[in-house]
Protein backbone atom coordinates (compact mmCIF):
# COMPACT_ATOMS: atom_id res chain seq x y z
CA UNK A 1 0.00 0.00 0.00
CA UNK A 2 1.42 3.38 -1.07
CA UNK A 3 1.42 6.22 1.14
CA UNK A 4 1.72 10.04 -0.57
CA UNK A 5 3.76 12.58 1.57
CA UNK A 6 2.64 16.30 1.30
CA UNK A 7 5.38 18.78 0.77
CA UNK A 8 5.99 20.50 3.66
CA UNK A 9 5.58 24.96 3.27
CA UNK A 10 8.85 26.89 4.42
CA UNK A 11 7.35 29.68 5.65
CA UNK A 12 3.39 31.24 6.39
CA UNK A 13 2.58 35.03 5.24
CA UNK A 14 2.65 35.53 8.98
CA UNK A 15 5.98 33.92 10.07
CA UNK A 16 7.05 36.27 7.75
CA UNK A 17 5.21 39.54 8.22
CA UNK A 18 6.40 38.57 12.40
CA UNK A 19 10.08 37.89 11.32
CA UNK A 20 10.18 41.73 9.20
CA UNK A 21 8.15 43.14 13.04
CA UNK A 22 10.70 41.25 14.88
CA UNK A 23 13.73 42.96 12.78
CA UNK A 24 12.22 46.55 12.68
CA UNK A 25 12.11 46.07 16.53
CA UNK A 26 15.78 44.96 16.88
CA UNK A 27 16.64 48.26 14.98
CA UNK A 28 14.41 50.78 17.22
CA UNK A 29 16.07 48.81 20.43
CA UNK A 30 19.02 49.77 18.80
CA UNK A 31 18.54 52.85 18.18
CA UNK A 32 16.49 54.03 21.36
CA UNK A 33 20.61 52.30 23.32
CA UNK A 34 22.42 54.69 21.73
CA UNK A 35 19.90 57.78 22.33
CA UNK A 36 20.16 56.92 25.74
CA UNK A 37 23.97 56.23 26.04
CA UNK A 38 24.17 59.83 24.52
CA UNK A 39 22.04 61.58 26.95
CA UNK A 40 24.00 59.73 29.94
CA UNK A 41 27.13 61.09 28.45
CA UNK A 42 25.14 64.69 28.07
CA UNK A 43 23.66 64.26 31.54
CA UNK A 44 27.61 63.35 32.99
CA UNK A 45 28.86 66.49 31.44
CA UNK A 46 25.28 68.55 32.65
CA UNK A 47 26.20 67.56 36.04
CA UNK A 48 29.85 68.64 36.12
CA UNK A 49 29.27 71.93 34.80
CA UNK A 50 26.30 72.27 37.55
CA UNK A 51 29.25 71.10 40.00
CA UNK A 52 31.39 73.66 38.94
CA UNK A 53 28.78 76.29 38.43
CA UNK A 54 27.91 75.72 42.55
CA UNK A 55 31.69 75.89 43.37
CA UNK A 56 31.79 79.18 41.25
CA UNK A 57 28.95 80.45 43.58
CA UNK A 58 30.71 79.73 46.87
CA UNK A 59 33.86 81.39 45.81
CA UNK A 60 32.07 84.42 44.69
CA UNK A 61 30.04 84.38 47.81
CA UNK A 62 33.29 84.02 49.76
CA UNK A 63 34.76 86.93 48.24
CA UNK A 64 31.61 89.70 48.23
CA UNK A 65 31.57 88.62 51.92
CA UNK A 66 35.24 89.24 51.91
CA UNK A 67 35.17 92.54 51.03
CA UNK A 68 31.83 93.50 53.08
CA UNK A 69 33.93 92.17 55.59
CA UNK A 70 37.05 94.58 55.00
CA UNK A 71 34.34 97.64 54.04
CA UNK A 72 31.67 97.36 57.14
CA UNK A 73 33.26 95.52 59.92
CA UNK A 74 35.95 96.02 62.59
CA UNK A 75 39.57 95.07 61.93
CA UNK A 76 38.99 92.52 65.26
CA UNK A 77 36.32 90.77 63.02
CA UNK A 78 37.04 90.45 59.88
CA UNK A 79 37.80 87.12 57.99
CA UNK A 80 41.12 85.68 58.15
CA UNK A 81 42.88 85.96 54.83
CA UNK A 82 44.72 82.91 55.48
CA UNK A 83 41.23 80.53 55.88
CA UNK A 84 40.29 82.79 52.73
CA UNK A 85 42.69 81.55 50.28
CA UNK A 86 42.57 77.86 51.71
CA UNK A 87 39.03 77.95 50.61
CA UNK A 88 39.48 79.27 47.36
CA UNK A 89 42.68 76.53 47.12
CA UNK A 90 40.30 73.74 48.28
CA UNK A 91 37.46 74.96 45.97
CA UNK A 92 40.20 75.25 42.91
CA UNK A 93 41.76 71.97 42.87
CA UNK A 94 38.33 70.10 41.84
CA UNK A 95 38.28 72.38 38.54
CA UNK A 96 41.71 72.01 37.72
CA UNK A 97 41.67 68.75 38.18
CA UNK A 98 38.49 68.91 35.44
CA UNK A 99 39.93 70.99 33.25
CA UNK A 100 43.60 69.11 33.38
CA UNK A 101 41.34 65.61 32.25
CA UNK A 102 39.92 67.54 29.76
CA UNK A 103 43.33 68.40 28.32
CA UNK A 104 46.08 65.76 26.47
CA UNK A 105 48.74 64.67 29.24
CA UNK A 106 52.08 65.48 27.47
CA UNK A 107 55.32 65.39 29.01
CA UNK A 108 57.25 68.40 27.66
CA UNK A 109 54.36 71.08 28.67
CA UNK A 110 55.50 74.48 30.13
CA UNK A 111 53.19 75.16 33.13
CA UNK A 112 51.36 78.76 33.46
CA UNK A 113 53.83 81.49 35.24
CA UNK A 114 51.09 82.06 37.64
CA UNK A 115 50.64 78.40 39.01
CA UNK A 116 54.48 78.20 38.81
CA UNK A 117 55.34 81.16 40.76
CA UNK A 118 52.88 81.20 43.65
CA UNK A 119 53.24 81.89 47.03
CA UNK A 120 51.94 80.03 49.84
CA UNK A 121 49.39 80.86 51.93
CA UNK A 122 50.67 83.18 54.80
CA UNK A 123 50.05 81.56 58.44
CA UNK A 124 48.06 82.96 61.23
CA UNK A 125 45.89 85.58 61.24
CA UNK A 126 48.11 88.31 60.62
CA UNK A 127 48.16 90.35 64.12
CA UNK A 128 50.68 91.48 65.08
CA UNK A 129 51.72 89.59 68.56
CA UNK A 130 52.03 91.29 71.75
CA UNK A 131 55.79 91.56 73.14
CA UNK A 132 55.51 90.23 76.84
CA UNK A 133 57.28 93.27 79.58
CA UNK A 134 60.37 90.06 79.88
CA UNK A 135 60.70 90.61 75.92
CA UNK A 136 60.24 94.35 75.84
CA UNK A 137 63.12 94.25 78.64
CA UNK A 138 65.26 91.33 77.58
CA UNK A 139 68.88 93.62 77.22
CA UNK A 140 68.32 96.28 78.99
CA UNK A 141 70.18 97.96 81.66
CA UNK A 142 68.55 97.32 85.16
CA UNK A 143 68.42 99.31 87.89
CA UNK A 144 67.32 98.01 91.70
CA UNK A 145 65.61 100.42 93.85
CA UNK A 146 65.25 98.80 97.45
CA UNK A 147 61.86 99.74 99.08
CA UNK A 148 61.85 98.55 102.86
CA UNK A 149 58.75 98.77 105.31
CA UNK A 150 59.03 101.72 107.68
CA UNK A 151 58.93 99.43 110.96
CA UNK A 152 62.74 97.91 109.70
CA UNK A 153 64.04 101.20 108.72
CA UNK A 154 62.94 102.66 111.90
CA UNK A 155 64.93 99.32 113.72
CA UNK A 156 66.96 97.10 111.25
CA UNK A 157 68.34 95.43 114.07
CA UNK A 158 65.50 94.03 114.96
CA UNK A 159 64.52 92.37 111.63
CA UNK A 160 65.34 89.83 109.62
CA UNK A 161 65.32 89.21 106.14
CA UNK A 162 63.78 86.01 104.47
CA UNK A 163 63.66 86.97 101.13
CA UNK A 164 62.18 89.63 98.48
CA UNK A 165 59.28 90.53 96.03
CA UNK A 166 60.55 91.98 92.55
CA UNK A 167 58.57 94.02 90.73
CA UNK A 168 60.16 95.43 86.93
CA UNK A 169 59.20 98.20 85.41
CA UNK A 170 60.09 99.98 82.27
CA UNK A 171 61.78 103.08 82.86
CA UNK A 172 63.16 106.14 80.81
CA UNK A 173 66.02 108.50 80.78
CA UNK A 174 66.87 110.90 78.05
CA UNK A 175 67.91 109.06 75.33
CA UNK A 176 67.73 105.52 76.40
CA UNK A 177 65.50 102.92 78.23
CA UNK A 178 66.49 101.29 81.45
CA UNK A 179 64.49 98.45 83.50
CA UNK A 180 63.90 99.30 86.53
CA UNK A 181 63.41 96.78 89.09
CA UNK A 182 61.63 97.27 92.24
CA UNK A 183 63.17 94.64 95.51
CA UNK A 184 60.88 95.00 98.50
CA UNK A 185 62.40 92.55 100.94
CA UNK A 186 60.49 90.55 103.28
CA UNK A 187 61.48 91.03 106.82
CA UNK A 188 60.24 88.70 109.65
CA UNK A 189 60.55 90.13 113.26
CA UNK A 190 63.27 88.16 115.23
CA UNK A 191 61.07 88.34 118.28
CA UNK A 192 58.03 86.99 116.52
CA UNK A 193 58.77 84.79 114.20
CA UNK A 194 55.39 83.39 113.86
CA UNK A 195 54.30 86.43 112.32
CA UNK A 196 53.76 86.97 108.96
CA UNK A 197 56.70 88.32 107.65
CA UNK A 198 56.19 92.12 106.50
CA UNK A 199 56.24 93.63 103.09
CA UNK A 200 56.59 97.66 102.40
CA UNK A 201 53.28 98.33 100.00
CA UNK A 202 54.07 98.49 96.00
CA UNK A 203 52.38 101.91 95.11
CA UNK A 204 51.14 101.81 91.58
CA UNK A 205 48.75 103.28 89.40
CA UNK A 206 46.85 100.02 88.37
CA UNK A 207 47.63 96.64 88.37
CA UNK A 208 50.09 94.99 85.81
CA UNK A 209 51.94 98.18 86.26
CA UNK A 210 55.06 98.30 83.87
CA UNK A 211 55.94 102.21 83.71
CA UNK A 212 57.79 104.15 85.81
CA UNK A 213 56.87 107.90 87.00
CA UNK A 214 59.37 109.14 84.79
CA UNK A 215 58.40 107.52 81.40
CA UNK A 216 54.87 108.35 81.82
CA UNK A 217 56.09 112.03 82.70
CA UNK A 218 58.02 111.94 79.44
CA UNK A 219 55.27 110.40 77.22
CA UNK A 220 52.37 112.98 78.87
CA UNK A 221 55.02 115.94 77.96
CA UNK A 222 55.54 114.54 74.46
CA UNK A 223 51.51 113.93 73.63
CA UNK A 224 50.56 117.16 75.49
CA UNK A 225 52.99 120.00 75.66
CA UNK A 226 54.77 118.98 72.00
CA UNK A 227 51.45 117.79 70.58
CA UNK A 228 52.93 114.99 69.52
CA UNK A 229 50.51 111.79 68.28
CA UNK A 230 50.85 108.47 69.61
CA UNK A 231 51.73 106.64 66.86
CA UNK A 232 54.77 109.09 66.66
CA UNK A 233 55.70 108.39 70.09
CA UNK A 234 55.32 104.98 69.36
CA UNK A 235 57.80 105.12 66.61
CA UNK A 236 60.25 107.49 68.64
CA UNK A 237 60.45 104.77 71.29
CA UNK A 238 60.94 101.72 68.58
CA UNK A 239 63.63 103.76 67.28
CA UNK A 240 65.26 103.29 70.73
CA UNK A 241 64.38 99.85 71.24
CA UNK A 242 61.11 99.79 72.91
CA UNK A 243 58.21 99.01 71.04
CA UNK A 244 55.54 100.23 72.36
CA UNK A 245 52.39 99.94 70.75
CA UNK A 246 50.47 103.69 70.76
CA UNK A 247 47.15 101.65 72.44
CA UNK A 248 49.50 101.11 75.79
CA UNK A 249 50.50 104.92 75.22
CA UNK A 250 47.34 105.73 75.34
CA UNK A 251 45.96 103.45 78.29
CA UNK A 252 48.77 104.89 80.17
CA UNK A 253 47.60 108.37 79.61
CA UNK A 254 44.40 107.43 80.98
CA UNK A 255 45.96 106.25 84.39
CA UNK A 256 47.94 109.44 84.40
CA UNK A 257 44.92 111.37 84.00
CA UNK A 258 42.92 109.45 86.81
CA UNK A 259 45.86 109.53 89.18
CA UNK A 260 46.72 113.62 88.34
CA UNK A 261 42.87 114.44 89.04
CA UNK A 262 43.37 116.40 92.31
CA UNK A 263 45.85 118.50 90.62
CA UNK A 264 43.51 119.23 87.76
CA UNK A 265 40.89 120.34 90.01
CA UNK A 266 43.26 122.92 91.94
CA UNK A 267 44.78 124.15 88.45
CA UNK A 268 41.06 124.68 87.18
CA UNK A 269 40.28 126.45 90.74
CA UNK A 270 42.78 128.52 90.15
CA UNK A 271 42.16 130.05 86.90
CA UNK A 272 38.92 130.95 87.66
CA UNK A 273 39.64 131.95 91.17
CA UNK A 274 39.27 135.73 89.73
CA UNK A 275 36.35 135.14 87.87
CA UNK A 276 38.35 136.39 84.55
CA UNK A 277 40.27 134.89 82.25
CA UNK A 278 42.58 135.72 79.55
CA UNK A 279 42.75 134.36 76.21
CA UNK A 280 44.01 134.26 72.61
CA UNK A 281 42.98 138.03 71.55
CA UNK A 282 44.42 137.81 68.02
CA UNK A 283 41.36 139.62 66.02
CA UNK A 284 39.75 137.89 63.25
CA UNK A 285 37.85 139.37 60.83
CA UNK A 286 34.51 137.12 60.31
CA UNK A 287 32.73 140.12 59.01
CA UNK A 288 33.79 142.99 56.85
CA UNK A 289 31.64 146.10 56.94
CA UNK A 290 33.26 147.15 53.50
CA UNK A 291 32.30 143.81 51.60
CA UNK A 292 28.64 143.98 50.89
CA UNK A 293 26.21 141.30 51.93
CA UNK A 294 28.87 140.13 54.74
Amino acid sequence: MAHHCTPMMSDTPRESLLLQELATLREINQALQAQIAMLMDANKGLTARIEQITQENVVLRLKVDAMARKLFVRSSEKLDAAQLQMVFDALQDPLQEQDAAKKPAASDCVPDASEAEAAPAPTGNGRKKKRSLDELIAGLPVTEVLIDPEEVKADPEAWSCIGAEETKLIDYTPGRFLCQKLVRRKYVHKEARHLPPITAALHTLQDRYIATPRLLAHTAASHFELHLPYYRIAQMYARLGMPIERQTLGGWMGMVHEASGLIIEQIKRDVFADGYVQGDETPVKYQDPERDGV
